[in-house]
């Protein structure tokens, strides 16, 4: 039998690159300190759930996430109005708001690296996202934006 695995639990502990990539994939195996293909611990939606739920209490919401949110509710409301009423064309529309979503999910990962760049130059040292708790990092980005 390997070693243990550390499940991370908290944005104390949680570094930063796997917040994110469980973010973009919803792929809970970058919860542990090693990635985990296939996760076996049965309880991990709601470890997740409170690691974001902390976050959330912690700093709130981006206007990023809010943009992308907002993109998605249009789309649903097309797809029911498509749906409810019979207006076959909103499905195209819907598809586009999903397509607008998804292109500013993959626009935002570019500016992930940015941000760890201009961290990184504001506190003069380099921050390795890898190593870096959510927790840190979101300090440090306050502390840049002063």
């Amino acid at each position: 039998m390997g070693p243990t695995l550390k499940l991370y639990k908290s944005i104390d502990e949680l570094p930063i690159w796997n917040f994110e990539k469980i973010n973009k994939t919803s792929d809970l195996g970058y919860l542990y300190s090693e990635y985990q293909e296939k996760p076996k611990i049965d309880n991990l939606d709601d470890v997740w759930e409170a690691i974001y739920n902390e976050f959330i209490k912690e700093f709130g919401l981006s206007q990023y996430f809010l943009d992308w949110l907002n993109l998605r509710l249009q789309a649903l409301e097309l797809y029911r109005e498509a749906y409810v009423e019979g207006e076959k064309y909103k499905r195209v529309l819907a598809k586009v708001k999903e397509a607008e979503a998804d292109e500013l999910m993959s626009s935002n990962s570019t500016q992930d690296n940015n941000v760890y760049a201009i961290v990184s130059k504001s506190m003069g040292f380099r921050v390795d996202p890898k190593q870096v708790s959510v927790k840190e990092f979101y300090q440090y980005l306050k502390l840049a934006q002063k």
